[in-house]
């Protein structure tokens, strides 16, 4: 489905996820630092999935975030997002998170995979664990 998407339609998705996530994190006491900080290791996490990052995922980054930077800059944040013990760390913290927050925040990384046109099977397996 979130392949079949125009880039617009996943954009604007995934900032609608965005805004419910920054919302609860807000609720939680995280402070407008913390809370962008998560949202660039969510696609630091997601991006990172298959081991590729381009063009298309570089602009999606741009466009969700508001963030003007090089793509040298972005790479710099989005780099290393398969470490396991990276993904640990957000596996247990998307686990902590309620249903619906949850959904919004796999359904913000499906965005950010489905953004290149293709969802690989190492990204498959991401959101098979992080559903888990």
């Amino acid at each position: 489905k979130y392949l079949d998407l125009d880039n617009s339609s996943r954009i604007n998705i995934a900032l609608n996820c965005g805004k419910e996530i920054i919302s609860y994190l807000s609720g939680q006491g995280w402070n407008a630092d913390q809370r962008m900080a998560f949202i660039v290791n969510l696609f630091k996490l997601f991006v990172s999935a298959d081991k590729s990052t381009g063009d298309a995922e570089y602009n999606f980054f741009k466009s969700v975030t508001g963030y003007d930077c090089s793509y040298d800059a972005y790479f710099d944040a989005v780099n290393y997002g398969s470490a396991s013990d990276f993904v640990t760390t957000f596996d247990n913290c998307i686990d902590s998170m309620p249903d619906n927050i949850k959904y919004s925040t796999l359904t913000f990384g499906l965005c950010i995979m489905a953004c290149d046109g293709k969802l690989t099977v190492t990204e498959q397996q991401l959101l098979d664990r992080l559903l888990a």
